[in-house]
């Protein structure tokens, strides 16, 4: 399983306001020469592991993802698009302490390809999305969710391909991370 470690002071009770949880979430649109969208931090309290309910949502952090495309990477052999990413802080309602944690900006590239073996039964659109791969050191790839058209969540057919220039397109974990 994929963990990062963040270095925030966050404890593991269920107060409330304290960050216990974080979920990474993705809009994006490739180019033919690199990617661009929006990457969400939404940290969660302690009783969201047990909840799984937006009401435990403690903030957001809101950040532009600009990418370049780079060489495949190790641990993401299936994969046939890999960028070095750059994510900018935008907008966030969290404390100043959680927004100027270094480990919101260690996201250094994503993959897409096929979904990765341990989280495929999990696959909202099985059989019609990629697979999400993330690095922390710009030289191996660790699978993380899934990439696919927001038109498969509003139940509309979607454009034939797996990856095209200038469509959008929705990136979901399939892990949170623990704080």
């Amino acid at each position: 399983m994929f963990v990062l470690m963040l270095l925030m002071a966050c404890g593991d009770d269920h107060d409330s306001t304290t960050a216990a949880w974080a979920l990474n979430t993705a809009t994006v649109t490739p180019s033919e020469d690199g990617l661009s969208g929006a990457h969400t931090w939404t940290f969660y309290n302690g009783a969201w592991e047990d909840s799984q309910s937006d009401e435990d949502i403690v903030c957001e952090v809101v950040q532009e993802l600009s990418g370049t495309v780079v060489d495949p990477m190790n641990g993401c052999a299936g994969c046939s698009h890999t960028y070095d990413i750059i994510l900018t802080q935008v907008v966030s309602d969290c404390s100043e302490g959680l927004t100027a944690d270094p480990g919101l900006e260690a996201l250094l590239g994503f993959a897409f390809g096929r979904v990765p073996d341990d989280v495929a039964e999990e696959d909202p659109h099985p059989d019609e999305s990629m697979g999400w791969y993330l690095t922390l050191d710009a030289e191996v790839m660790e699978g993380h969710g899934y990439a696919y058209d927001p038109a498969l969540d509003r139940g509309d057919s979607t454009t034939e391909g797996d990856w095209i220039a200038g469509e959008t397109y929705i990136l979901v974990p399939a892990y949170a991370w623990a704080l």
